[in-house]
This record gives C-alpha cells, sequence and structure tokens, in this order.
C-alpha cells in the first residue's frame, strides 16, 4: 500500500494538511509558531519535524524544533528511519 505524499509534509499545504489531522485546532497555531523558530526552514525541514511528530503531542514539535537548529542531519536520518519502519 503507498503513502499519501501528503504525510510527508513537503510543501505549505501538506504540512497544513498534516498539522490539521495531527493536533487539535487550539494546538495547530503553536505548532505553526514553534516551526517558525527554526533557523533554516527548508521544505525538508519542516515536512521532518511535522511528520516526526506524533498525533496530540505539540510538545514534540518544540523537540524536533530545537534538533532541527542543533542538528538538521540527525533530524533528517531520523525521519528517513522513521519513514523505512512504517
Amino acid at each position: 500500500m503507498s503513502r499519501d505524499r501528503r504525510e510527508y509534509g513537503l510543501n505549505e499545504a501538506d504540512r497544513a494538511f498534516l498539522i490539521r489531522r495531527k493536533f487539535a485546532q487550539d494546538e495547530a497555531q503553536r505548532v505553526a509558531d514553534a516551526l517558525r523558530r527554526v533557523i533554516s526552514p527548508s521544505d525538508q525541514v519542516l515536512g521532518a519535524i511535522v511528520f516526526l511528530a506524533r498525533d496530540r503531542r505539540p510538545d514534540d514539535i518544540d523537540q524536533l524544533v530545537d534538533l532541527a537548529n542543533r542538528d538538521t542531519a540527525a533530524l533528517l536520518n531520523a525521519a528517513t528511519v522513521a519513514e523505512e519502519r512504517r
């Protein structure tokens, strides 16, 4: 079974879809605000953050943003591993 391409969040519309699916409406703005804290916000990095975040766990976003700002390669590797395990 193939994965819905929107689940990777590789563009703004797909990230908005994922945020609406994973988080409550009142958490969506907090998630968007956290994503704006990424120092180098490429589509790949922002998509990895939203992809890795667990449903209904906005604190994951904060931790993943911190990881992206410290070690982008580690964040992208984590997203790759998570995808391979699904």
